[in-house]
């Protein structure tokens, strides 16, 4: 498994709510020796 050492999203300046982002291949294994599924990061911005 490779590392992330980058990742971007865009979202207005004046938007606060939390923001999910989904990373592929480095959730969960799969069911039956799949490849493995989605990350999902939940991003907060403060002040």
């Amino acid at each position: 498994m490779a590392w992330i050492d980058h990742a971007s999203t865009s979202h207005k300046a004046t938007d606060r709510q939390p923001k999910e982002v989904r990373i592929r291949e480095f959730g969960g294994p799969g069911k039956k020796g799949d490849t493995p599924g989605y990350l999902y990061v939940t991003v907060h911005v403060g002040d």
